[in-house]
């Protein structure tokens, strides 16, 4: 499963005030993959005034994903390790992280610094990545780290490009190559959803964000359709899972979660 290190508790004030949009109509609202506008700001305040924020914001800076000294590596060949990693798939995991944290960090303090650091990752990842390649173990493990990272490139991307109505001033030229990177990413991860259990789950997510990111209408629909067969595909009668139930505790809970 995808490194989720930035602070889970922090992150899940995001998804608690998180409006409900129905199915039926689709409308595409920005930012919206992990986090509205409203959203966005609401925990801003909260961080001021609220105790619980406040904790997990503090615990949100000491991350190493938030750190403005971080290196990040983007690379053209990102080769991937089943039930391991390389020094690729490190990078290609943790920036994805960084990139988000640092859009995070910027909606939250208005610190340029932040936001030209989540631009830069994005930028020299969509400028530079050409594909995934397995080094070691399936070749579909290409599929699900590309359906692992999409969701969060999206949110990440979201961010810079939507929050405040575009104040990060990401360049047309500049967007346009990550739709690219992002589309290409996509495009792998598909091939994620062949699989009944948390790999269907993982593609499903990454067509839907990438759809909506993207006001893929099409795609939009098509993720709709993708999540109703694989929630049928994956649960019993009894309204328990089917695969991965007794694998482990945590990838029944990240099935359920997306």
């Amino acid at each position: 499963m995808v490194a989720r290190t930035i602070t889970f508790s922090f992150l899940m004030l995001l998804f608690a005030a998180q409006y409900t949009i129905s199915a039926e109509k689709r409308e595409f609202i920005h930012p919206s993959i992990m986090s509205t506008q409203a959203d966005l700001v609401g925990l801003k305040k909260r961080t001021v005034t609220d105790a619980s924020a406040l904790l997990g914001y503090k615990q949100f800076k000491q991350s190493e994903f938030v750190d403005l000294s971080r290196p990040h590596t983007p690379y053209a060949v990102v080769k991937v390790i089943a039930s391991g990693s390389c020094k690729e798939e490190d990078a290609f995991r943790k920036d994805v992280q960084a990139a988000h944290a640092t859009a995070l960090m910027w909606a939250l303090t208005g610190d340029v610094h932040y936001r030209d650091k989540a631009l830069a990752i994005l930028n020299d990842w969509a400028a530079t990545y050409e594909k995934i390649t397995v080094s070691k173990g399936s070749d579909a493990q290409a599929q699900l780290e590309a359906a692992w990272a999409a969701p969060i490139w999206t949110a990440a991307a979201d961010i810079i490009r939507y929050y405040d109505h575009g104040s990060a001033g990401w360049k047309q030229a500049d967007i346009a190559a990550f739709d690219r990177f992002l589309s290409s990413l996509v495009k792998t991860a598909r091939g994620a959803f062949k699989n009944n259990n948390n790999w269907g789950t993982s593609a499903t997510l990454a067509v839907m964000a990438v759809a909506v990111y993207q006001e893929d209408a099409a795609a939009y629909a098509e993720a709709i359709d993708m999540h109703k067969r694989h929630l049928k595909s994956i649960s019993k009668n009894t309204g328990a899972l089917g695969p991965d139930y007794l694998r482990d505790p945590w990838h029944p809970q990240y099935t359920i979660l997306t």
